[in-house]
């Protein structure tokens, strides 16, 4: 799976599986896509909207230790 960062206004059309994501950092707002490159959730019985929601828990929690570690 992949996460796209979208430019305010910028629109994305994707076919396949997608989520939605936000991330609220202060004044930063980011546009968040999740899509999955090749979604083999069917194979292992899981639930594609769980699985991007974790995914982009685990992105999340990424982008904020990195901007508070910043120099």
């Amino acid at each position: 799976m992949e996460f796209i960062c979208l430019p305010e206004g910028d629109e994305i059309k994707i076919k396949d599986d997608i989520g939605h994501y936000s991330y609220f950092c202060g004044e930063l707002i980011e546009e968040w896509f999740g899509v999955f490159v090749q979604n083999n959730c069917e194979k292992f019985n899981a639930n594609p909207e769980k699985v991007l929601s974790k995914a982009w828990d685990f992105l999340y929690e990424y982008i904020s230790w990195k901007l508070m570690t910043e120099d």
